[in-house]
C-alpha cells in the first residue's frame, strides 16, 4: 500500500501539544460573572482564533451591565440547543437550534439568553482585542 501523499500524520501522544487534540477533562474554560461559560476547544499557536464552546444559563447574559462589546476582526457562531439574543448594532436577532451568524466584530454586539433553557453553541471569534461600551 503506497502512504498518502499531503496527510499530516503525528503520532497519538504528540496530537496534544501539537494543538491537534483538546481533551474535555483539560478543557481551559472562563466563567464570567454573569453565569456564561466559555470553553476553549482548541487553538494553534499564533494563530489569533478563539474556538468555542459557549454555554449562557437561562438569564445569562455577555455583560453583567447591559453593555455592549466590539473587538477587531469577526465572529462565527452556531446554536446547537437553547435561544439566544443577539444585539447587534441597533438589532435584536434571536438565533435558535441550526441558526448561524458571522458579522465583524467592530460593530457593538452582546448576547443574552432570554429562555427557560441553557443556550449552548460553537463559536469561532477571530483576533479578538475586546472594548466595552457603557451603556
Amino acid at each position: 500500500m503506497q502512504p498518502l501523499r499531503n496527510h499530516l500524520v503525528v503520532a497519538p501522544d504528540k496530537l496534544r501539544s501539537h494543538g491537534l487534540r483538546q481533551l474535555a477533562a483539560d478543557r481551559p474554560s472562563l466563567t464570567l460573572d454573569t453565569g456564561v461559560t466559555w470553553e476553549r476547544l482548541g487553538e494553534i499557536a499564533g494563530h489569533a482564533v478563539d474556538f468555542l464552546l459557549i454555554t449562557y444559563p437561562p438569564g445569562g447574559a455577555s455583560s453583567s451591565t447591559g453593555g455592549l462589546m466590539r473587538h477587531s476582526g469577526a465572529e462565527f457562531g452556531f446554536v446547537l440547543s437553547g435561544e439566544l439574543v443577539l444585539t447587534l448594532g441597533f438589532s435584536e436577532i434571536r438565533l435558535r437550534p441550526g441558526d448561524a451568524v458571522s458579522f465583524p466584530s467592530t460593530t457593538p454586539h452582546g448576547y443574552r439568553n432570554d429562555g427557560s433553557e441553557p443556550a449552548v453553541g460553537v463559536w469561532f471569534v477571530i483576533e479578538r482585542d475586546v472594548v466595552v461600551d457603557q451603556p
